[in-house]
This record gives C-alpha cells, structure tokens and sequence, in this order.
C-alpha cells in the first residue's frame, strides 16, 4: 500500500498543475460572452457583469474595519461570535452560556446592519466579490474588474497595515470575554476558499499580483494551513463527525491544490473517504445532520461540501 501511494504521488506530481481552476470552467465563462442575445446563457453574462459592476463600488475590504475589538485587542485577528450561543437567563453573570440551535444572535446573521462590528460578513463579501470581478474579466478583459480583484487580495493578506492574521483563535467565540478563544466551528467561517482560490489564480494568469505578492499570499496560505493542522481548534475541527468535518477537509484540500502539495491532498482524499462510512447510513440518511433543528439545510449544506470536495478530488 505505501509503495503504491508513493507510485501514485509520482504521477500526480507529473500532471498536476496548481494554477488549473478547480471550480469554475473557463471556456464556459467566455463561452457566456459570445452568446446568442436573449439566451439563458447571454442574460447569465448580463448579469454577471452587473453584478462585477456592483462589486467595483465596494471594498476593499480588512480586518481592521471592524467596530468590535476581540479579545487580545489585536485589530489584524479575525473575530466573530458564536451564532448560537446566548447569555444564560437563569444567571447573574450570563456564564455560562447556552446553546440555542438555529437561534442567531445579533450581529452574526451575514449582511445584517450589526454584522459590522464583526469579521464574517466582511470575509464573505471579499470571497464573493473578488470571484464575481475574477469571472467577469475572463469574459470581458476589463482591466477594472481584474485590478480591484487583486486590491481585495491585497488588501485582506497582504498589506501590514490591513492583512488577517493567518489563524481564527477568535471565531466563533462562545461567551465573549476576554479570556475565552473561537470554538472549533469557527473554522467553517473559511470553507470558501475552495472557490475563492480560482478568482486568486485567475487573478495571478492576468499578472495584477507581482511575483513577491504571489509568494506573500502563499506564505500568508502556508501559515493558516500550519494553524488549521496543529492548533487545538483544527485538530478539534478535524474530528467532526458533520459536516465540519466535511468542510475542514474541503478548506484544507483546497488550500493543499493551490500550494501544489500533493502529499496532503492524498491524505486529505483518504480522510475524507473514511468519513462517508460515519457520515451517511446505506440507506442514504446523514445521522449527524437530522438531529439539527433546521434538517434539510444542513443535509443540503454537508452534501454541498461533499460535491465541492469530490469536484476538487
């Protein structure tokens, strides 16, 4: 068996190229802009370029924007509150707190008006802008989509002024004082990377990150994966049985395809089919998912991170 992992990994390493898109299909995308005019495919295209437009008129984005200071005073850490966990009523202190599934606490529903005192709507708005300004460039060739796509890059890892400091100590934190870390689920608040990294390589095939830019963000990349596997959240997150198992495997599998490290994808892949045997009955079912209290998304929501990982394998 390890004679033929290293035989597997030979080859790989020979076909295998980091900047192919994992994701996205790039003939298909300029494919939209020769359309015939009131297709499915040329409305996809009109609005695809809207919404790139839309994208040109925010940002960028940091870290540092955030109104709320978490817990080590250190603007540059990413921080954002638990969802689901609410001050104890029966309590003089709130302590500790419980857990109300599928309750949000203000502040922690994306694109909400009091999201902005913390970090996640903001990641996922770089995520999804910078996409839709790298998509809409492949079809189009503007020069604007393609160079604010880069300043988001930019911007959010690499600039000392503005950059995320590559770990999430500070996701997902439970009881919001001063001593207390992110929890384990934090780390999902990153699982889309996985299509975040195509905009990154297409933003790097139209030369708008310099050769030192590039090799900063792969360090910056670098660091976060070394977080994400050694550091009592990532191992704890590692062990999830649900879909946060799922999507640490779809967040580091990604990660490991855009730094060309073939050996952790191999392991990834193999971690990943051991998890199918806990995660699904023959009969289909996901046990893990049905004792939420909003079912349906999350079966939907893990075999989302099933297809995503599957397309990256």
């Amino acid at each position: 068996s390890d004679m033929l992992d290293k035989l597997d990994i030979k080859a790989a390493k020979r076909i295998f190229r980091p900047e192919t898109l994992t994701v996205y299909d790039e003939a298909e995308i300029a494919a939209l802009a020769q359309a015939e005019p009131e297709t499915a495919e040329s409305r996809c295209f009109v609005r695809l370029k809207y919404e790139a437009d839309l994208a040109l008129q925010r940002g960028p984005y940091s870290v540092t924007d955030k109104t709320a200071t978490p817990p080590s005073g250190d603007s540059h850490d990413y921080y954002n509150p638990a969802p689901y966990w609410w001050p104890n009523p029966t309590t003089p202190n709130g302590m500790p707190y419980v857990f109300r599934d599928g309750v949000r606490i203000p502040g922690t529903r994306i694109y909400e008006i009091e999201s902005d005192a913390y970090d996640r709507t903001r990641l996922q708005r770089l995520f999804d802008d910078t996409t839709t300004l790298a998509l809409a460039w492949v079809g189009t060739e503007n020069d604007a989509y393609i160079a604010h796509a880069a300043t988001l890059v930019r911007t959010w890892f690499l600039d000392p002024k503005t950059r995320m400091n590559p770990h999430l100590l500070y996701a997902q934190i439970r009881s919001q004082t001063p001593q207390d870390h992110g929890s384990k689920s934090g780390l999902i608040e990153m699982k889309d990377l996985y299509y975040f990294l195509d905009s990154v390589r297409i933003v790097e095939r139209a030369g708008a990150l310099n050769d030192g830019e590039r090799q900063g963000l792969r360090d910056w990349l670098r660091d976060y994966l070394e977080w994400l596997q050694t550091s009592e959240q990532g191992i704890a997150e590692r062990l999830s049985p649900n879909n946060h198992g799922t999507c640490y495997d779809l967040q580091t599998g990604a990660i490991a395809a855009f730094l060309g490290d073939i050996e952790l994808l191999q392991l990834i892949f193999r971690t990943s089919r051991e998890r199918m045997l806990e995660q699904f009955t023959p009969a289909g079912q996901q046990p893990h998912e049905m004792r939420r209290t909003q079912t349906a998304h999350y079966c939907c929501f893990n075999l989302q991170a099933w297809v995503n990982l599957a397309n990256l394998a």
